[in-house]
């Protein structure tokens, strides 16, 4: 009767090679599906800036700003912009973050029900209203402000790293924000509700032990998400509100190439755009992933 041999070490898998296996999957996936976006939307712009004339466009050269994009080489203007989009973003994402965190916390520790009421109202407005409209509401109570006391208080339009960045930052990240807050407060909520946060109430522990050790670790994959969806958000916006207030960024410049038929120039913006929406997908992915392992 033969007898079986047992299996080499060398051809026992361990739990480190599955996972191995497994991320690299999970990230070969990643790299093609960032690759087929590129090339999709590069090849987009290149087929609408050669079918597209500048004058078709009816660009509004006092809103676009005096100075020419060709001043400058391709490599300077795309480092210019990209610099000055991400900065415009990193400030709407941190109002976006600290306003809808700070609101989703004192929604779930307010114990007054017309309180909390009002604040889900505004927050689904908040959801509903696109970002434009709040751009546009922003200009308008600038200029109502400015016709009855003649006092200017924030620049209307136009670029700086100073208070220039104030009112787009205030339009890009309001969306956001109310997204963070309204996702932030339900899972807060309903975390605060379980039963085990009410077993530790009772053993005597306040309400700020309970709220880091209990409430925000359940409800960090929600709450990623929630940021990571902002996120995207925010950057689907970014080109509207930087052509409503001249801000020279990705999506201004993005226009100013096509009006002028600089291919390589408006493709290299189109492909980083894509190529920024694919990392958040991704991030969003691996980020619940993790925190979901975590917490179960």
């Amino acid at each position: 009767m033969l007898r079986r041999r047992p299996p080499s070490p060398m051809s026992r898998r361990s739990p480190l090679d599955g996972a191995f296996a497994r991320y690299t999957r999970i990230g070969s996936g990643a790299l093609a599906y960032l690759l087929l976006t590129a090339a999709l939307v590069g090849a987009l712009t290149l087929l609408l800036v050669q079918h597209l004339r500048g004058d078709e466009l009816r660009l509004n050269t006092l809103l676009l700003g005096s100075r020419p994009i060709r001043l400058v080489s391709d490599q300077e203007a795309f480092l210019i912009a990209v610099g000055s989009s991400a900065f415009l973003f990193l400030v709407a994402m941190f109002w976006a973050v600290i306003g809808g965190l700070t609101c989703a916390i004192a929604y779930t520790f307010s114990r007054r029900r017309r309180l909390r009421a009002v604040a889900w109202t505004l927050g689904t407005l908040g959801v509903a209203i696109p970002s434009f409209f709040w751009a546009i509401l922003a200009e308008f109570v600038l200029l109502a402000i400015y016709f009855s006391t003649g006092v200017r208080l924030l620049p209307q339009a136009g670029f700086g790293f100073d208070e220039h960045v104030i009112m787009p930052a205030f339009a890009l990240g309001t969306r956001p924000m109310a997204y963070v807050f309204r996702l932030s407060a339900g899972a807060l909520d309903e975390m605060r509700r379980r039963d085990w946060v009410r077993t530790a109430a009772g053993k005597g522990l306040d309400e700020g032990t309970i709220f880091r050790r209990h409430i925000l670790p359940n409800a960090g994959p929600v709450i990623v998400a929630a940021i990571v969806l902002a996120a995207q958000i925010a950057l689907s916006s970014l080109p509207v509100i930087e052509f409503v207030f001249v801000w020279g960024g990705i999506g201004l410049s993005f226009v100013q190439a096509i009006a002028s038929s600089q291919a390589a120039l408006a493709a290299s913006f189109a492909i980083t755009f894509a190529v920024a929406l694919g990392l958040l997908n991704i991030a969003s992915d691996l980020a619940q992933r993790l925190l979901g392992t975590r917490s179960a």
